[in-house]
């Protein structure tokens, strides 16, 4: 059994000690090929637009929850965030809660008139319940239908970006998961 701290160190290659008697080239050393990684950053809405991104995280599959998320304009600015933990839950339905956080806020914001809001999540399945409430699994149907009634009233619509594009929901998620404070913060009167 010795020499089996090879494998360990090159998964990919070997298969056994008798591969490497039989075939020496098998060995390759120097660093592996890193594999490219595409980059996804968060991208700014167009102009007439306000785009919301919101995230909802959980402290395993079922535990501790916080969601979080930030409403920025056509420049990038940030025009209102939150960070709250919502007790012990499912990450799926942390994710709509997140959603649903951001549509009543939204609703109740100076920028309700806006001509457009973006929803941005990285929850794939809750763009497909959004766009099509009639697939929802009937343990989210309630709550799905009372995110999307807080939504009445706004032009909006729903898609889902890559987690890294929501990198900063996701640390203000995080952050909120131990916290007994709410965050909320709101741009100065101004600004647009």
């Amino acid at each position: 059994m010795e020499g089996w701290w090879c494998k360990a160190k090159w998964t990919f290659i070997i298969n056994s000690a008798d591969d490497i008697l039989r075939s020496p080239f098998v060995l390759q050393f120097g660093k592996p090929k890193q594999i490219p990684t595409s980059r996804c950053v968060w991208e700014c809405p167009s102009v007439g637009e306000l785009k919301f991104n919101v995230d909802g995280v959980v402290a395993g599959a079922f535990g501790r929850a916080g969601i979080g998320g930030l409403l920025r304009n056509s420049n990038g600015k940030t025009l209102l965030m939150f960070s709250k933990s919502i007790g012990v839950i499912d990450v799926t339905s942390a994710e709509i809660l997140a959603l649903k956080e951001a549509c009543v806020l939204f609703s109740q914001s100076r920028w309700v008139n806006f001509p457009s809001l973006v929803l941005e999540t990285d929850c794939e399945c809750l763009v497909e319940w959004f766009n099509r409430p009639v697939s929802t699994p009937s343990g989210y149907k309630k709550l799905v239908e009372e995110c999307i009634e807080s939504c009445v009233g706004c032009s909006w619509s729903i898609r889902a970006v890559p987690r890294e594009a929501n990198c900063t929901d996701d640390k203000l998620a995080k952050s909120s998961i131990c916290k007994l404070t709410p965050l909320y913060w709101i741009s100065n009167f101004d600004d647009q």
